[in-house]
């Protein structure tokens, strides 16, 4: 739900992905926000940073209302979660942190603790 959610709230944003394929940089970026969005959506303590994701989207030039684009990100996300079914959420909230929270060593701010 958070990641419909996500979704639409992206789409609304807007962008500019081609059509027809994505540079290697754009998928880098999907898999990473995929990533942030497979740790949140297992951790009950973590949410994505809309506004992180929105700059990270603007800025590779992906837009999730680009078939091309939501397809690559399903994807991604289904690539992420699927090694996580049966594992702890504490264990994906530690992930999640280390990799994507304030000082995260991948995308520092990606995701944060919910407030």
């Amino acid at each position: 739900m958070r990641m419909l959610a996500t979704l639409l709230a992206l789409m609304a944003l807007g962008g500019t992905a081609a059509a027809a394929s994505l540079t290697q940089k754009q998928k880098n970026a999907l898999g990473h926000i995929a990533q942030a969005q497979a740790a949140a959506d297992i951790c009950p303590k973590l949410e994505t940073n809309d506004l992180v994701m929105a700059v990270i989207m603007q800025g590779f030039g992906l837009d999730f209302s680009d078939a091309t684009v939501k397809a690559a990100f399903l994807e991604k996300y289904k690539e992420q979660i699927a090694p996580w079914k049966g594992v702890s959420p504490d264990a994906a909230c530690v992930a999640g942190i280390l990799l994507y929270g304030p000082n995260g060593s991948n995308v520092k701010g990606l995701v944060r603790l919910k407030q």
